[in-house]
């Protein structure tokens, strides 16, 4: 904005004084009501100082899960026969039929032995799933061996959209297992 056109426009400067430009919504941090409904920028995945104990713990926490999950998919095929007359979906005990995540054990346990095509076989997202648990443990083992925070930002509309979309992607994957296999699987 020039001065001259802010003076024709009657904004109310003192003569030499230059305007004061107002900030874009661009160049405003987000209000805490932008923050709190998700209108706050894009996607961010930081790496932070750890500077609490309690996010530390957490992190910790879900670390140690992430390689629990990790490691028992490596083993199941060592209790197989163990477990194969277990049943401990309620949803198949009830109905007869396969849940929408039945399989998903499986699927992780091949795809640990990198057997991807058995993988898919199991369950159609089962190597997906496991994959971003990869993920998920390599990008917090470094996290935690350098000392820092994981953050991850997301606008809630952005949440909400994926949201969906996983649950349409299990029931879409689960209509195909009905579809093509039946109560057998």
């Amino acid at each position: 904005m020039n001065v001259r056109t802010s003076r024709a426009q009657g904004t109310g400067t003192a003569a030499g004084e230059l305007p004061a430009l107002r900030a874009s919504r661009t160049d405003r941090p987000p209000s805490p009501r932008a923050r709190e409904e998700g209108r706050e920028g894009g996607l961010s995945l930081r790496l932070l100082p750890a500077t609490a104990p309690l996010l530390k713990r957490k992190e910790l926490i879900r670390t140690i899960i992430a390689a629990l999950v990790v490691a028992a998919s490596y083993l199941y095929p060592l209790f197989r026969e163990r477990v194969r007359g277990v049943t401990p979906c309620f949803f198949h005990l009830l109905t007869g039929k396969p849940c929408p995540l039945c399989g998903m054990t499986r699927s992780f346990a091949a795809a640990a032995r990198l057997h991807v095509s058995e993988a898919f076989w199991y369950h159609l997202l089962g190597p997906f799933f496991f994959l971003g648990l990869l993920l998920y443990l390599a990008f917090s083992l470094y996290a935690l061996v350098s000392g820092r925070s994981i953050e991850f930002a997301c606008p809630r509309r952005l949440r909400n959209v994926a949201g969906w979309f996983l649950l349409g992607s299990l029931l879409a994957a689960w209509a195909l297992k009905l579809y093509f296999f039946g109560a057998n699987v």
